[in-house]
């Protein structure tokens, strides 16, 4: 067996080493495994961290998206209390000749408060969803109030008389407009 030497100076002393040819072929053998199996930790801790972030990432989205709902919810909710209160303004603007013959400053005054209100809803993504008379029913968007017996053919499921406004808030029904239907005889 051969042998090789090396000197290392440590303090101005001198010491022998010895390393057995046959050692340093396990020396970088077992280096080599020991580096392979720091690069499949490596390899296993990445990419766990990386799943690890894009868990967190997709639960940011999913917090924002339920903020976003339950902001929504709120939002409808407080809208729905005050649609009433539009139903008011309309019911009281509805009979034009006493309207008219009101004062014309308070009118003046009702009229932009009313207009302040929807403008208001308009701005929280609230439109209005009036149907028009004569058009076809549309249950997803009405609420039959009533049946109208109706003689002619063409009047049957359509809308005969418009009883409230229905409301979408962003693109959702949050309230049917309620109108009364025609129905043949």
């Amino acid at each position: 067996m051969t042998t090789k030497k090396q000197k290392k100076e440590n303090n101005d002393e001198s010491e022998e080493f010895i390393y057995d040819e046959v050692d340093m072929g396990d020396k970088i053998k077992t280096l080599k495994n020991k580096l392979k199996k720091c690069e499949e930790e490596r390899k296993m801790y990445l990419d766990s961290w990386q799943r690890d972030k894009a868990d967190f990432v997709n639960a940011r989205k999913n917090d924002s998206r339920e903020k976003e709902r339950f902001l929504l919810f709120a939002k409808k909710d407080l809208i729905l209390q005050l649609l009433p209160v539009v139903d008011s303004f309309d019911m009281a603007m509805l009979d034009k000749d006493r309207w008219s013959n009101l004062d014309q400053n308070w009118r003046q005054g009702m009229e932009q408060i009313y207009n302040q209100f929807n403008k208001v809803l308009n701005e929280n993504g609230v439109v209005e969803v009036v149907p028009e008379v004569g058009q076809e029913f549309d249950p997803a968007l009405q609420e039959a109030f009533g049946v109208v017996e109706v003689e002619d053919e063409k009047n049957d499921g359509k809308v005969i008389e418009i009883m409230q406004k229905g409301y979408l808030l962003e693109q959702e029904v949050i309230r049917t407009a309620k109108v009364k239907v025609g129905q043949l005889k």
